[in-house]
């Protein structure tokens, strides 16, 4: 929650989510926002249809290691190259323009 706010971004804009204090380990915090949908609305939910946005490589490998897809930004310390050679899918700068996440949510 903190990192969003940092950027200025409503955590609470995200309706299911998990924060890094609420998991011991990436992973575990994308299995939690996933239990959290589920919870809410009683649908089952493709692991490909998740958006991990990270910052590091380790995110990225959140993403992959749950099977979901990543959006990487390039905010912390990590180029755009570092975040490709990990696999992340897409790669921008920051989140002021809204249409690469967009787009991968309406792919």
């Amino acid at each position: 929650r903190l990192k969003l706010q940092a950027g200025d971004i409503d955590p609470d804009q995200f309706i299911y989510n998990g924060c890094g204090e609420e998991a011991p380990t990436r992973p575990g915090l994308v299995e939690l926002a996933i239990e959290r949908c589920v919870t809410a609305t009683g649908n089952h939910v493709d692991s490909d249809r998740v958006i991990v946005v990270g910052d590091t490589p380790h995110d990225v490998d959140c993403a992959q290691r749950t099977g979901c897809r990543c959006l990487a930004v390039t905010t912390g310390h990590f180029s755009e190259d570092d975040l490709r050679d990990a696999g992340a899918e897409c790669v921008v700068p920051d989140l002021s323009d809204p249409s690469p996440l967009l787009a991968m949510i309406t792919a």
